[in-house]
């Protein structure tokens, strides 16, 4: 996921250049449409951040304390590996000049919290290797 996640991002970042510059967007307008993928980072550090800590809390109580295996931090991961495809397949889906460009803006909000899961799992699981 993490190389497939890495790509995918800076291919988005041409990619959404090239989309909205074609629904006649100047290069401000553009700039903001990357605010979508903003507000899905957001939404991981409000909600599956939170709820992954408490899983790995629980994971902690049941080793008795103990560091548990990396694998605790990888559930959040497993959701962004089905949360990006689907929003890849979005913005591909909405991007021709035929479909109005608030379907790809919109992409961009699955997109971040699929980037913003595999960015806060990657930290912990190299934190686990570097202290582990």
């Amino acid at each position: 996921v993490g190389a497939v996640s890495s790509e995918a991002e800076l291919t988005s970042n041409e990619s959404i250049l090239i989309v909205f510059l074609a629904h006649g967007f100047n290069a401000g307008e553009v700039g903001l449409t990357f605010m979508s993928i903003f507000i899905g980072i957001v939404l991981v550090v409000v909600f599956a951040c939170p709820v992954q800590e408490r899983y790995y809390r629980r994971r902690v109580a049941e080793c008795g304390g103990a560091t548990p295996p990396p694998e605790a931090r990888l559930p959040l991961m497993m959701v962004g590996s089905v949360v990006l495809p689907i929003a890849l397949f979005i913005f591909a889906s909405t991007s021709p000049q035929s479909v109005h460009w608030a379907g790809a803006l919109v992409s961009g909000i699955p997109f971040g919290f699929a980037l913003g899961e595999y960015l806060s799992s990657d930290a912990s699981l190299l934190n686990f290797t570097t202290n582990g």
